[in-house]
């Protein structure tokens, strides 16, 4: 019985850690961005996402004044308003109010799958960038 009540124990604390170590893995240090890549959208641009559960929207600029990343959470009459973010049953990253399926999740990279509004395909890309 003691056995059987051991391997109960050990699953939920197994389980339990993966599901922060999937959240801890999208938390981004002061010098790290996650470059973005949609198969089926815009790319170019950079976030970070936050142990509160908030995120940011930035811009490079390689080369000339103001470079580095800038911050780009608004866009003229696009504006980022609420901008949360979370995972939810180890598999699931729930961003700007939709669900996306977690497929690969590491300090590198990370890669989501979803469909699009005509049923598409779709993968977003996140990859791991330092600012020196």
């Amino acid at each position: 019985m003691n056995n059987l009540l051991s391997f109960f124990v050990a699953i939920l604390f197994f389980s339990c850690n993966s599901k922060d170590s999937l959240e801890q893995i999208f938390i981004t240090a002061p010098n790290e961005f996650w470059r973005y890549e949609d198969s089926c959208q815009s790319h170019g641009v950079y976030f970070k996402f936050y142990k509160d559960g908030h995120y940011d929207k930035y811009i490079s600029k390689p080369t000339g004044e103001g470079k580095g990343f800038q911050l780009f959470n608004n866009d003229g009459d696009l504006i980022s308003d609420v901008r949360t973010w979370n995972v939810k049953n180890d598999s699931v990253f729930i961003w700007k109010g939709a669900n996306y399926h977690v497929e690969k999740g590491n300090k590198q990279q990370i890669i989501l799958h979803y469909k699009d509004g005509k049923k598409n395909d779709c993968s977003i890309i996140f990859t791991k960038i330092i600012d020196q």
